[in-house]
């Protein structure tokens, strides 16, 4: 790295770090519009302009070999989901950033169990052993599990953040598969019980369960792998935002 270079990442950083304290408000939802956003945003559509980018990592294994410990383990963690579908208060209806453009027929449920780092409270004694083993794991950002019904159709959406790779577990799959399956940059991926399946969702993708029985699949999102120490520092710093954002939701 020449010097040139250092002083311009350190002039970068100095900039951030001023335009986040000049940017920070009690009331979170302002930040969505303030210049640390854009600053963020700057820096991730950098990536997101990467033609060297994957859309699907069929190799996920190999990427992390620590979800291994999860798909080991899907049975148990399907065991759990449907005990709390049977005995637990249910899923809630998913409500988007953008409004409810993506589930206006309440087809999409989710019930999430480990926002930004912390197990969520209301849910976290339903499912003991599903989070025993996501405390373990490193660069876990957030866990969710995810209803679709049966017919539903969830449309071509892209990710807000750039700063994590979305894993599916899938749980339960009607008919092997046969009528659903997730749609990543055009292609159709199916989902399989127990076989996870890694990709960037910054890339257009979609959903579609074409069987007469509900799809439910673990949802992760793992910090994506960072590439400089400028990256490394905006990624910690969107994720305090992000979390600060959700903390904030939660207690309205």
């Amino acid at each position: 790295m020449s010097l040139f270079s250092a002083l311009f990442g350190l002039l970068v950083l100095f900039i951030v770090v001023v335009i986040f304290l000049l940017s920070y408000k009690k009331t979170w939802r302002i930040v969505i519009s303030s210049p640390l956003n854009w600053v963020i945003n700057v820096f991730y559509h950098r990536i997101t302009l990467d033609k060297r980018r994957v859309a699907h990592f069929e190799n996920h294994l190999q990427m992390f070999p620590w979800l291994n410990q999860i798909e080991t383990n899907w049975e148990g963690i399907r065991d759990e989901m449907l005990s709390f579908l049977q005995h637990g208060s249910g899923m809630n209806s998913v409500r988007t950033t953008g409004g409810d453009e993506l589930n206006k027929k309440g087809n999409w449920r989710m019930a999430m169990i480990f926002g930004y780092g912390k197990p969520i409270d209301e849910v976290k004694n339903s499912f003991p052993f599903t989070l025993s083993i996501i405390k373990k794991l490193p660069d876990v950002q957030n866990a969710a599990f995810s209803l679709l019904k049966a017919g539903g159709i969830i449309p071509p959406h892209v990710g807000s953040t750039a700063s994590i790779l979305r894993y599916h577990l899938p749980l339960i799959v009607p008919d092997n598969g046969k009528h659903s399956w997730l749609t990543v940059a055009g292609a159709d991926i199916p989902w399989k019980e127990g076989k996870g399946i890694l990709f960037d969702d910054t890339f257009e993708h979609s959903a579609r369960n074409g069987a007469n029985k509900d799809r439910i699949v673990l949802i992760i999102d793992i910090f994506r792998p960072n590439h400089s120490f400028i990256d490394r520092v905006i990624q910690k710093i969107e994720v305090w935002k992000r979390t600060q954002d959700f903390m904030s939701s939660t207690q309205q």
